[in-house]
């Protein structure tokens, strides 16, 4: 960069009143990079995401129907940033959070911090107050979970009010806060997490399939630093009508964190929640450290186990932990086992 350069910079940089910092070169190229990962707690979906979980310092966007796992993922979540001595703030707008569903998650409700706000605009606004705040009362390495549980149930102000709004205002909304949260949570011990659900669009002509949206889709998209789609795929035990379980399948539609953007795997949504033994050990076979053959398992010339007995031979194999946190990073190593891309 040239002298003249530097000096319209340095001058742009120390204005008065400028809270906008210009970079150049190489410090630009970092600014999108996040400053660290924060597991779900699931080691299937960690592996799919790419990395050792959701990006902290960015945006994630979870999308699925109501019961496809989201306020589960969440939870897990939550208790992951508990467990690493972060805090953890929830709004929720649908009226469906179950304390006892998360402490069997592994939440300290105790030590949550529940927001329920009455318009999208005022769920917004809560986000970027607890932000600013996190700014300028916390240290800058205390690590935060934002979670808004959904942006779809939440009403506008203007439906409250009965006012008139129009086509389009809910994405117009999402799309002027994405502006203003995005920045703010980009060099910040944070990890923000939407929810959202999707819905049908209608096909003219009876040519093709009906697409499949969900409020703010482009300004959510564009903003996340990966989306992750959820859908209930089939039922776990043979009573349709009151399954112990759902299997999940989870995919990439977009990501800047990885590069495995509509990769698809499954995991196991049970009633008491998610089984880390049988997800983890899913994912040994996937990355080919660990033969299956029917209900079997077998690692290196060991006995061969049942699924049941994973969790307590990992006392045996501790660097099969290890390979279980380090899979995620696999494929872009170019280092992988059963995997279909």
């Amino acid at each position: 960069m040239s002298d003249k350069q530097q000096i319209i910079v340095d001058s742009f940089n120390n204005a008065k009143d400028n809270e906008v910092m210009a970079v150049v070169g190489a410090e630009a190229e970092q600014d999108d990079e996040p400053l660290g990962y924060l597991s779900t707690r699931i080691p299937m979906l960690d592996y799919l995401i790419g990395r050792p979980g959701i990006p902290i310092g960015g945006i994630t966007t979870l999308v699925g129907p109501y019961g496809s796992s989201k306020s589960t993922v969440i939870s897990c979540l939550i208790a992951e940033v508990q467990s690493r001595g972060g805090m953890a703030f929830l709004l929720e707008t649908e009226g469906r959070f179950s304390p006892s569903r998360a402490r069997q998650l592994g939440v300290n409700t105790d030590d949550l911090v529940f927001i329920a706000p009455d318009t999208l605009q005022s769920s917004f606004q809560s986000l970027q107050r607890i932000i600013e705040a996190a700014r300028k009362e916390l240290p800058p390495e205390q690590l935060i979970l934002l979670a808004m549980d959904s942006v779809a149930g939440a009403p506008l102000k203007e439906e409250l009010e009965g006012v008139d709004y129009g086509v389009g205002l809910h994405a117009r909304i999402i799309s002027q806060w994405m502006r203003v949260l995005s920045p703010l949570v980009r060099r910040q011990n944070i990890a923000l997490v939407f929810t959202a659900q999707p819905r049908s669009t209608i096909s003219f002509g009876g040519f093709g399939k009906a697409d499949t949206t969900f409020i703010g889709e482009r300004p959510l998209g564009h903003a996340s630093k990966i989306l992750i789609g959820f859908t209930i795929s089939s039922h776990l035990g043979e009573d349709k009508s009151s399954p112990h379980g759902f299997n999940i399948i989870a995919e990439i539609k977009d990501s800047r964190i990885s590069p495995r953007r509509f990769w698809k795997r499954t995991f196991h949504l049970y009633g008491d929640g998610i089984h880390w033994g049988g997800s983890a050990l899913e994912v040994l076979v996937e990355i080919g450290m660990i033969k299956q053959k029917g209900g079997w398992y077998q690692y290196l010339e060991n006995k061969a186990f049942r699924a049941s007995e994973f969790e307590e031979k990992l006392e045996d194999w501790p660097e099969l932990r290890e390979a279980i946190s380090l899979a995620p990073l696999l494929w872009q190593e170019g280092i992988h086992g059963n995997g279909k891309g």
